[in-house]
């Protein structure tokens, strides 16, 4: 079972060349079986190769760009290898213009004028294969040609080859990315291709990043180091792709493992279940894996655990440095409120006693008066009487 890769865009392109690097690295030292996981992503070597492409296998993939740069610079850097593969001649459409990460200019303007062009470069490609498994599409979900051209491709493939799989693998912008109309990409690209894929697996940025920071030790990791992560996380679920050999048996005998089509079987046997994430293990540094011991089951028992905790990252230091800073954030905003509380009470206070003070100046002034009036009441009531003489009178009234 053959696997045909689509590299859509310029994430997709460099992902797809670290992913055949990483597959290539991985089956180098199965070459001499009959059947080498290396016939499910590559060719055959040619019996008659060129003078560039000579002893070389060639990978089972189609490139799609609209800027030819970072095209270019795969297929050379594939071309020196030294995992001794390259892309084969005339598997990649180019074009000048560009998206400019315009998710409509990729869908409406060139997905109709180059689709029929990409596709018959996909039908070349698929006629290489005596069995054809599937398609696995590398896309980004930011951009214009990666996630607007990569839909379109993706609709296209899927109206010309109805019975084949189909898998996305697409990368999630950061959440404060450089292209400020990501988020619409990424909602109108995930629609479609919810309704068209048979598996779309995601990965976050954010999530790579971290990995390369806490994991691999990378303070600041580059996008070649993001894809290196993302490349064995997908070579780990594409792998073994060959025959399981037998107890005391060749490697002939036993079933066969067809892992791509394992994965669309079984794991997204649902329309409603098609978002798949990864969790590969081990994932350390390579400094440290000469010094480290290995045990399928206290493997499957850290993956049971970042099952149950869904977290991406395969060490409990992660989790836990993730749990203390939620905790901090949580004090920090505990401290925030009673902080507010304190200035709340303070002002609140403040106003109380004003207004005491306001209100008892304004009872006392009111007493004085009630007093007055009544003191100037008892007089003229004294003088209506008799009780005083028009002298005291005249003194009083001063």
């Amino acid at each position: 079972m053959s696997v045909v890769t689509l590299q859509l865009g310029q994430c997709g392109t460099q992902i797809g060349q670290a992913l055949f690097d990483c597959l290539a690295a991985e089956t180098v030292s199965d070459q001499g079986s009959a059947r080498s996981p290396l016939d499910v992503f590559f060719r055959p070597v040619d019996e008659r190769p060129s003078r560039t492409t000579r002893n070389r296998r060639h990978a089972r993939a189609v490139l799609v760009d609209m800027e030819p740069k970072v095209v270019n610079m795969a297929i050379a850097s594939a071309a020196h290898s030294a995992t001794n593969w390259c892309y084969p001649p005339n598997s990649s459409f180019l074009q000048q213009s560009g998206s400019g990460n315009n998710w409509a200019r990729g869908y409406n303007s060139y997905g109709p004028k180059f689709a029929s062009t990409v596709c018959e470069l996909v039908r070349r490609e698929a006629e290489q294969a005596d069995y054809l498994g599937g398609f696995l599409l590398l896309q980004s979900m930011a951009g214009g040609t990666g996630a607007g051209l990569g839909t379109y491709i993706a609709e296209a493939i899927r109206d010309t080859f109805p019975s084949s799989f189909l898998m996305n693998h697409c990368i999630w912008p950061y959440q404060s990315g450089e292209v400020i109309v990501q988020n619409y990409n990424s909602l109108l690209t995930l629609a479609h291709l919810a309704e068209i894929s048979d598996g779309i697996i995601l990965m976050e940025n954010s999530a790579l990043h971290t990995a390369c920071q806490r994991l691999l030790n990378i303070q600041r990791p580059s996008f070649n180091d993001l894809n290196g992560v993302a490349a064995r996380s997908i070579a780990s679920s594409l792998l073994p792709a060959c025959y399981r050999p037998a107890a005391g048996g060749t490697s002939q005998q036993g079933k066969q493992i067809t892992l791509f089509g394992d994965v669309v079987e079984k794991v997204c046997c649902h329309p409603a279940y098609r978002l798949l994430s990864l969790r590969a293990l081990p994932q350390m540094p390579p400094a440290s894996v000469d010094f480290t011991t290995f045990t399928w089951p206290a493997i499957l028992r850290r993956l049971r655990q970042m099952q149950i905790t869904g977290a991406d990252l395969p060490a409990i230091h992660a989790h836990l440095l993730g749990f203390l800073a939620d905790c901090c954030t949580v004090a920090a905003a505990v401290a925030a409120v009673l902080l507010l509380c304190c200035c709340c009470c303070c002002a609140v206070a403040a106003a109380v006693l004003l207004l005491c003070c306001c209100c008892c100046c304004t009872v006392a002034a009111a007493v004085l008066l009630l007093l007055f009036y009544a003191v100037v009441a008892a007089t003229r009531r004294a003088t209506l009487n008799g009780c005083l003489l028009p002298s005291e009178i005249n003194t009083w009234s001063r």
